[in-house]
């Protein structure tokens, strides 16, 4: 018997025709054509270096995404008003000068040994048990990393 190929428009004997894997039959296109086709392969297995990389160029797209850039700002925003609530009214001009000299130690440290350096709340500002005050004896500085895997909770 003879079969009409969809894509060169000829007509061939069954054999030139691979079957069907979904249903009974032949495909419509021949085994030539089908050659042709580009393959279907998965991408090749990346290496540990190259998967970080890929990660890294991810974030760093999502990060510069404007969704991503209004959800900073929401979190930045609720963090600040959450800073004014837990800043007592007490606090002299010596408190205040003390917290803003954390801030700036933790600027100098960072710059100094090019890793990213945070003032931390010992008892944090919102957690689930108890939450903290803004004041200086709350506060210490520590590596960027320490401080988000603390994430609000009280070390004990």
């Amino acid at each position: 018997m003879a079969k009409f190929c969809n894509k060169c428009q000829q007509t061939l004997e069954d054999s030139s025709f691979n079957k069907r894997a979904d249903r009974p039959g032949l495909r419509a296109h021949c085994r030539k054509c089908c050659a042709k086709r580009p393959s279907r392969r998965k991408k090749p297995i990346m290496t540990p270096e190259q998967r970080k990389e890929s990660q890294r160029l991810a974030r760093k797209r999502y990060n510069e995404t404007k969704e991503r850039k209004a959800k900073q700002a929401a979190y930045e925003a609720h963090r600040r008003a959450a800073k004014l609530k837990a800043t007592p009214k007490w606090l002299t001009e010596t408190h205040l000068a003390h917290i803003a000299a954390y801030y700036e130690c933790a600027a100098a440290i960072s710059a100094y040994l090019g890793t990213q350096m945070d003032v931390d709340h010992i008892v944090p500002l919102k957690g689930k048990e108890v939450c903290g005050l803004h004041v200086p004896w709350n506060m210490q500085v520590m590596q960027h990393i320490g401080n988000v895997s603390k994430n609000n909770k009280l070390e004990s």
